[in-house]
């Protein structure tokens, strides 16, 4: 029987204010509304550049308390976590910190005439003070459109700095790290534990799937401010952030026009880099491994028929090849890469990358975690070794080495 999609329209109803409210709950952005621009954003510049003094200091007003700063970073989940004993609002133990998590944070939005740029902006409240928001005489002639966002998670941290801009400047990259790796051991531990409605929770282990940051501090006489940051500055934008050219453009619609299924050596580098932009280091390693060994087996394949090595041989033992084996011992062989600028480099990195797959799969994960710049080195690597193979492949794996000097393409 063919599938049908059989319909009715549903209106869809945010969390009440009748749900239960922990009196424990102490966030900073709790009790108040905080006012934002989607058109403002705090981005960071390269570290040895310098601002000009006319773009000012970023809440010169706040000073410190005697005790100094109290800051509280946050971010919203792509996705909704379950609530807890029908709590929208709670807080999580994790290791010695406390995390808050929230399923019922609005971006209130509004348009203000009056104001100088002339742009929408929104309040970040709670569900619980829209109330409040809405009784206020300054925002009376407003009219507030209020949209539910999706879980949003927060934790504190504090600091003794002279000045808010000088906290930020030192400590919040610390921060943003700190934050996204309780995120992931929280979504880690929710997993096994939800219900199928929430088999959608994806592993998050950097800003790129949760761009928009959110950092509130508290200084000298209670005083409080808010600010967005960019987690992502490509993923905040309100815009692309590029553009193909003519070339590629016609690339991708012969794909689609012949309909023609990607190489998987070609499919599984691009995930590679996809996963490394997510911060999934994990996967990019086991797809970049994929990668290498399917094109890798092809080429070695091909030299081996060229040899005289029987098909049938092939076809009976050909599969009990390992990656370790094609890259140390048939690439060599089959090769000049170890003689190519970089060749040894190249096989050296794999080989690495080899070894994090194979305690992957049979482990669970890697002994030590992987860096991000090996990472970036290991996909660098991998594009090089396939930039060679291609050309090995049409031209001759046991061609010189003089047209396999091509490099990868770089990862910004």
């Amino acid at each position: 029987m063919a599938k049908i999609f059989n319909h009715i329209t549903v209106k869809l109803e945010p969390v009440g204010d009748s749900a239960p409210f922990s009196l424990k709950m102490n966030s900073i952005f709790f009790f108040r509304a905080f006012r934002l621009s989607p058109y403002r954003i705090v981005a960071r510049i390269p570290d040895d550049a310098v601002k000009h003094a006319s773009l000012g200091e970023l809440w010169k007003d706040l000073r410190p308390s005697k005790n100094g700063f109290l800051f509280e970073i946050a971010t919203e989940l792509p996705f909704y976590l379950p609530n807890i004993l029908d709590y929208p609002d709670y807080h999580l133990p994790v290791g010695g910190c406390t995390y808050l998590v929230c399923n019922r944070m609005l971006r209130v939005h509004f348009y203000d005439q009056s104001a100088s740029f002339g742009e929408s902006e929104y309040f970040l409240v709670n569900k619980l003070g829209l109330s409040s928001l809405r009784k206020s005489e300054k925002l009376n002639a407003l009219a507030l459109c209020p949209v539910p966002m999706k879980t949003f998670i927060s934790r504190k941290f504090s600091c003794k700095e002279e000045s808010a801009e000088e906290a930020i400047r030192k400590n919040f990259l610390d921060w943003q790290s700190e934050l996204f790796v309780g995120v992931s051991k929280i979504l880690n531990a929710f997993r096994p534990m939800s219900p199928p409605e929430f088999s959608n929770i994806l592993p998050i282990s950097s800003p790129a799937l949760c761009p928009t940051v959110w950092l509130a501090a508290i200084g000298d006489a209670g005083r409080v401010a808010c600010e967005q940051f960019a987690g992502n500055l490509g993923q905040s934008a309100l815009r692309p952030a590029g553009s193909l050219g003519q070339e590629q453009y016609e690339l991708i619609k012969d794909i689609l026009k012949n309909d023609q299924a990607g190489e998987i050596h070609i499919n599984a580098i691009g995930l590679a880099k996809t996963f490394f932009f997510y911060g999934l280091f994990d996967l990019a390693i086991v797809q970049l491994c994929t990668a290498c060994e399917t094109l890798l087996s092809r080429v070695v394949k091909e030299f081996l028929i060229r040899q005289n090595v029987s098909k049938g041989a092939l076809a009976d033992q050909y599969n009990d090849v390992s990656f370790s084996q094609l890259l140390n011992l048939f690439l060599p062989v089959a090769s000049d890469i170890t003689k190519t600028t970089d060749g040894k480099r190249i096989v050296g990195i794999l080989d690495w990358a080899r070894k994090q797959r194979n305690e992957i799969v049979h482990s669970g994960k890697t002994k030590k975690r992987i860096d991000e710049s090996c990472m970036k080195e290991a996909i660098e690597a991998a594009e090089g070794l396939l930039c060679f193979l291609t050309s090995a492949s049409s031209d001759g794996v046991n061609d010189k080495a003089e047209k396999s000097e091509a490099k990868g393409s770089q990862i910004d």
